[in-house]
């Protein structure tokens, strides 16, 4: 099962808006000297195999801490869903 979703995940089409793009790169380049770790939102198209991503939220840089990732992805959901 692991492997079909994967298959899924290569052959599908992303596009992204420009504000996603914008937040995910130029957080990237500010931050160039560490990693950036953050989340893509987005909502996928049934009938075109798309997934439009609509916004990036950078999270960590460097290390990603197991408690401090579930409050971010609880203030996430809380926000967009």
């Amino acid at each position: 099962m692991f492997e079909l979703l994967y298959i899924k995940l290569i052959l599908m089409k992303y596009t992204y808006s420009d504000q996603a793009y914008k937040k995910a790169f130029l957080h990237s380049m500010k931050h160039c000297t560490a990693d950036c770790y953050g989340i893509l939102i987005g909502k996928e198209v049934k009938r075109d195999e798309e997934t439009k991503v609509t916004d990036s939220i950078p999270l960590f840089h460097d290390r990603i801490f197991p408690g401090a990732l579930n409050i971010a992805f609880d203030m996430i959901e809380s926000t967009f869903l």
